[in-house]
This record gives structure tokens, C-alpha cells and sequence, in this order.
């Protein structure tokens, strides 16, 4: 959705529907304080992108969102206590395409439905990831990358954060649409990913912006490409995939707000309406950009048709890579 009609769109709903939706829903929410639970640690980066939002979206339905992280099994145990929550309104998660996108090819028992057992709220934002490596490394583009690792098959390596991660996921995807194959080399975290790359010890790294982008401004790495469909506001000189000669491959970190399944519509339509209200914010989008995500916004049933989407393209991915946590 373009910028400017999510910001046309978060006003017509602070101006009309959260009143209209609390007028239904007349006990929601005076009775207590609304749990936001964030399936990750704290002070990381979805931690802190909740901890931006939760004050605004508190502001507007009148009352205090406090943040719960439950971090455990790559987002799962935080979306599961979601997904087990009482649907009266007074719990929401952070859903992501960890619980809602990659995770349920990889998982063959969650203890979830990620469709059936959830109400979508909004969209919060994407984020780009980046393919990056030393600025000594050979291949200029991702063309020149292709043809390295067709001459040395399996034998170039790209460091991730980890297993089963959007990273991986991405990597995965792009050697099934360059005809590539090269080793995936996880990492606990982006972190020691990083560090090997800069040490020289695996020649390619595919991680999130917002670790990878102040390595990038000061020269200790280069990025080839980013993975969204759209440049980054950050890197604005860095094109992306699609640009290089992969048209249709975007690949994107994203986070969204959800509810337990048969949270009252009320209360959802006034939850949608706090989101994008914050997404309209200036505030809220410098920092949102400066972590390296872009809003997005948008309707409950936007996010229905878009984590539909993406649970069928890393299905696909997953199995015809072969994938594995292990």
C-alpha cells in the first residue's frame, strides 16, 4: 500500500472507528492493562520495535499495553501461550514469519495452527535482508556470485543467524531460482555470523539490515543485493535481487499483531485501528526506518491474504530444498 494512503487510511481510523468499536465492546478495555506478548528476547530488535508501538497503541484505546517476553523454540512458545490465551482482548502477539510464515514447513507438530488458531490485527513492517560479503571477495554482483558457486558447486558457503531462519530461508530460495548450489553455514545469531564473514572464514553473508547495515556504511563489508522487492531507504544504492536479473524473488523479515482466535471483532477493529494510527506517527516511522523497517499498516483481512501467501511460498521452499532445523 503506498505511504500516502496508509497515512489516509490511519487517520479515517483514528478519527472514526476505535469509538465506534469500544461503543460495541463497552467493557473492553477498563477492566485491565493488555498483555502484548513477544515471542523473542528482550532488547532485540522485534523487542524493541514492540516497545515502540505499545505506548501509542495504548494511548489510543485508553488504556496500558504491556510488553511479555516468552522467548523459546524460534517463536513458538510465545505464539502457542498467545494462541492459548483467553480471547477477551487482553492478550496480543507479535506474529512473524518465524510462527507465521517459515516455522510451520519446518516444524511437523506445532502446537498451533498458525491460520485457524489466530485473529490478524495488522501488519506491522517488513525488512529487508541483505546479501553482503568482504569488500576483497571477487564477485561484484550477485550475476558473478551465480557463476562462482555453478563453477564450484557446493563449495561456496553463506553464513546465517541460523537454521530455519528468514536468512536460510532466503539463501535457500535464491539457489532454487539461480540453479546454484552452495553450503548453508549457520550461526548462533548474527552476531558470530558477522564476525566469520569479516574474518574471511565463509565468503557470503545473508542477514538482516539492521545488523549488517553500519558494517556496510563503514566498509568492512559490501552488499550485493537486498531481498525485498523494493530498495531500502538505508542502502538506496544497493538494488535488489529482483533487479538483477531474478524478477519476482522478494524475501522479507516482517512482523505483525495478532489474537487468539474469537477475540470479538469490536476489539479487533479497534486494535487495527491503534496500529495504524502509531504506524502513522512520524515518530513511530523514524524509528521504525532506523531499525531498518519499513511500516506497512493495513487491514486485518490484508494480513489474513498475505501470511496466506507466505505460508505457501516457504512450504514450497522448504521442501524442494530440503531444509531442516538440524
Amino acid at each position: 500500500m503506498h505511504p500516502g494512503r496508509r497515512d489516509l487510511l490511519a487517520a479515517s481510523l483514528i478519527l472514526g472507528t476505535p469509538a465506534a468499536s469500544r461503543a460495541q465492546a463497552p467493557d473492553w478495555p477498563r477492566a485491565r492493562s493488555i498483555r502484548l506478548i513477544v515471542p523473542f528476547p528482550a532488547g532485540g530488535p522485534t523487542d524493541a520495535i514492540a516497545r515502540l508501538l505499545a505506548a501509542p497503541m495504548g494511548q489510543t484505546v485508553g488504556q496500558t499495553i504491556v510488553v511479555e517476553n516468552r522467548a523459546g523454540a524460534g517463536g513458538n512458545v510465545g505464539a502457542e501461550a498467545a494462541a492459548r490465551a483467553e480471547p477477551d482482548g487482553y492478550t496480543i502477539v507479535v506474529t512473524s514469519i518465524a510462527t507465521h510464515g517459515i516455522g510451520p514447513a519446518l516444524y511437523p507438530r506445532l502446537p498451533f495452527d498458525p491460520v485457524r488458531d489466530f485473529a490478524s490485527i495488522g501488519m506491522l513492517h517488513v525488512s529487508p535482508l541483505v546479501v553482503a560479503v568482504r569488500p576483497d571477495f571477487a564477485a561484484r554482483s550477485l550475476a558473478e556470485l551465480v557463476r562462482m558457486a555453478q563453477a564450484r558447486p557446493g563449495e561456496i558457503g553463506y553464513a546465517t543467524s541460523g537454521n530455519g531462519t528468514s536468512p536460510h530461508a532466503a539463501g535457500e530460495m535464491f539457489a532454487g531460482r539461480a540453479g546454484i548450489r552452495w553450503q548453508h553455514v549457520p550461526y548462533r545469531g548474527s552476531a558470530p555470523a558477522i564476525t566469520d564473514v569479516l574474518a574471511g572464514n565463509v565468503p557470503v553473508l545473508i542477514d538482516n539490515l539492521i545488523s549488517t547495515v553500519e558494517h556496510i556504511r563503514a566498509g568492512r563489508l559490501r552488499a550485493l543485493a537486498v531481498t525485498t522487492a523494493e530498495r531500502s531507504p538505508l542502502l538506496p544504492d544497493v538494488p535488489t535481487v529482483a533487479e538483477q536479473g531474478f524478477a519476482g524473488y522478494a524475501a522479507a523479515s516482517w512482523m505483525a499483531l495478532a489474537a487468539p482466535a474469537r477475540t470479538p471483532p469490536a476489539v479487533i477493529a479497534a486494535l487495527n485501528a491503534a496500529l495504524n494510527a502509531a504506524l502513522a506517527q512520524a515518530e513511530v516511522r523514524r524509528g521504525l526506518l532506523a531499525l531498518g523497517a519499513v511500516p506497512v499498516g493495513g487491514s486485518p483481512a490484508e494480513l489474513d491474504a498475505f501470511v496466506q501467501a507466505e505460508l505457501a511460498k516457504w512450504a514450497a521452499v522448504v521442501r524442494q530444498s530440503g531444509m531442516r532445523l538440524d
